[in-house]
């Protein structure tokens, strides 16, 4: 049985995540890092590579990139929790309102205006 990570991940990987424990510091997930991989969730990996055709693709990534990704990935997982936890709440806030359909109505009125076409 594997004890440690230094088994199974890239040595890079695992001194990366050392020395981020022993500092103190966490990785800053900046917004280009969100937008890139929502952009690589919905259109692929081999959209990675179009990114960057600059890299090496037979060597694939480094750890320090699956990383960046990774938490970048986790951001965008907890937007859609709260989206998720959004639509919870108007549903139940609109079932329990005296109008429902006007509740629904007016809870929902920026997303679907977020949702049409831009008229620019």
């Amino acid at each position: 049985m594997v004890k440690t990570l230094d088994n199974i991940l890239p040595k890079e990987f695992v001194d990366k995540k050392k020395q981020e424990l022993e500092n103190g510091k966490r990785y800053i997930v900046e917004p280009e890092d969100i937008i890139e991989a929502e952009f690589l969730m919905k259109f692929g990996w081999s959209a990675y590579w179009d990114l960057h055709p600059e890299k090496n693709r037979t060597l694939g990534i480094t750890g320090n990139e699956m990383t960046r990704l990774l938490m970048a990935g986790r951001k965008i997982d907890a937007q859609k929790m709260y989206r998720d936890a959004q639509t919870a709440f108007i549903g139940s806030a609109s079932a329990q309102s005296k109008k429902p359909s006007q509740t629904f109505n007016s809870a929902t009125r920026k997303i679907v205006k977020n949702a049409e076409p831009d008229n620019g």
